[in-house]
């Protein structure tokens, strides 16, 4: 098919089915708990001749109990169906929460759009345009870290394109690898350490939803990245499948330590320094099983993966490639420090 062609039909595809997807996603500013916030709807996109696209550009809060402009910022953009009512942006948003003298703490609620998976190619891409948005509010973004959840580090990504990587950090929590050759084509590419002055990465579930490449100044490849301790080892093993007590569990477990890792780091005390990581000798475009173990990586210096990985930021932004790694307990309390 001749490539004007194609791209005007995957223009239309996209532009026609776009409408609906971002009614009720919004930007959730926290004051004192997890019940205490004020909303603010993210705008449709409003695209005119299939090539040019308009947002209404959302205000912030005006109450210093949800933002203050000299405090920094953390975004939280959960992963594909999940919401305010489930319980990893609940942890992380917690978490914040405690600091939240030091924070303005916000949640990317789009669960409206991540419910309509089966219809994914249309209202994914919707809900990325409609992103752009972020990037264009009266935020100082010198001082907003974004952390995003598989699908949410498309996201996170694309909000730091647009903001040429000005953004102060991101960090990816087990970015959705399966994503990627549906949604790289469409000009929304999987995270990169461009998007942000500092990017960081958890990898834990590589093998089945996971990205197998370094992403970041920094990737954690916990317990090598593939399989996490008292987790289900494969989702092809039927004899282990049936003794996990829900599927929700059996698929997830490894996917959701990332969020579980990293919400535990942040409250957690800086000495000494929890999820303590060793430097891996070898880098691989493409990680296997067995690329990033602890036999392979036992180098310096240490680094501390989760909340206060950028206390190692202007080392790490120096060096071409840093993989690292972490081993952790089966259960809470993960970090082995």
């Amino acid at each position: 098919m001749n490539s004007f062609i194609y791209f005007s039909v995957l223009l239309a595809f996209v532009n026609s089915a776009s409408a609906g997807c971002m009614d009720n996603v919004n930007l959730k500013f926290f004051g004192s708990s997890y019940t205490d916030f004020q909303s603010v709807s993210m705008p449709e996109p409003i695209n005119v001749l299939s090539y040019i696209t308009f947002w209404s550009i959302p205000s912030l809060p005006s109450s210093t109990q949800y933002y203050d402009p000299n405090k920094k910022t953390v975004i939280y953009v959960h992963g594909l169906f999940e919401g305010t009512d489930t319980v990893g942006p609940k942890a992380m948003i917690e978490g914040y929460l405690q600091r939240k003298s030091e924070y303005n703490v916000i949640l990317y609620d789009y669960s409206s759009c991540g419910e309509k998976f089966l219809t994914f190619t249309t209202h994914q891409v919707d809900l990325l345009e409609g992103s752009n948005a972020l990037a264009k509010m009266n935020f100082d973004f010198t001082k907003v870290h974004i952390i995003g959840y598989g699908y949410g580090t498309f996201i996170a990504a694309n909000v730091g394109r647009k903001l040429n990587g000005n953004l102060r950090r991101i960090t990816g929590l087990e970015p959705a690898g399966i994503l990627d050759n549906i949604l790289g084509p469409l000009g929304y590419a999987q995270l990169n350490k461009d998007n942000a002055q500092f990017v960081d990465v958890i990898h834990t579930d590589t093998g089945f939803l996971g990205d197998k490449k370094s992403l970041g100044h920094v990737d954690f490849w916990v317990n090598g990245g593939w399989h996490q301790p008292s987790c289900l080892q494969s989702v092809f093993d039927i004899n282990e499948f049936l003794q996990n007590s829900t599927l929700v569990i059996a698929v997830v477990c490894n996917d959701a330590r990332s969020w579980m890792y990293y919400a535990e780091s942040v409250n957690s005390p800086a000495s000494p320094l929890p999820f303590q990581s060793l430097k891996c000798a070898t880098n691989y475009a493409t990680a296997t099983e067995n690329s990033y173990t602890a036999s392979n990586c036992n180098g310096s210096p240490i680094v501390s993966m989760g909340y206060y990985a950028d206390l190692s930021k202007n080392d790490l932004i120096q060096s071409t490639s840093n993989n690292y790694f972490v081993a952790t307990n089966g259960a809470s309390k993960f970090s082995l420090t």
